[in-house]
């Protein structure tokens, strides 16, 4: 989970994502959410490498909040940050824009492939 805290941060914590789909199966503990573009927060400068879609997999959730207000069509995400509470337990927060809030304890998480190079 370090690991993804430390991507999302270098990725502008998905700033200008958007969240094409959100999956909760409590009975699991599993939380996913489908990315449409982890690099969008890039789009239009010469760094962007190209749309990269893909889902992040929380696992071992606990507590999960959604406080959402859908007053918009898609969930454009503001930020979405990692925050370590305790050894291998985290809360994982997705705001969104206009208003919106994803909350989430969990201990683990899958997530794909985010390397780029830089453009020059």
């Amino acid at each position: 989970m370090r690991d993804l805290k430390e991507i999302l941060e270098s990725l502008g914590r998905l700033h200008d994502s958007v969240v094409c789909r959100v999956s909760w199966v409590p009975e699991k503990g599993i939380l996913e959410f489908e990315i449409e573009d982890f690099f969008s927060n890039f789009d239009g400068l010469p760094e962007y490498p190209g749309c990269r879609s893909g889902s992040l997999v929380f696992q071992e959730v606990e507590n999960a909040r959604f406080d959402l207000d859908m007053v918009e069509k898609r969930l454009n995400v503001d930020e979405l940050s990692i925050t370590e509470l305790a050894e291998r337990q985290f809360e994982v927060s997705i705001r969104f824009w206009p208003n919106g809030v994803i909350k989430a304890l969990c201990r683990s998480a899958t997530w794909p492939d985010l390397s780029f190079e830089m453009k020059s």
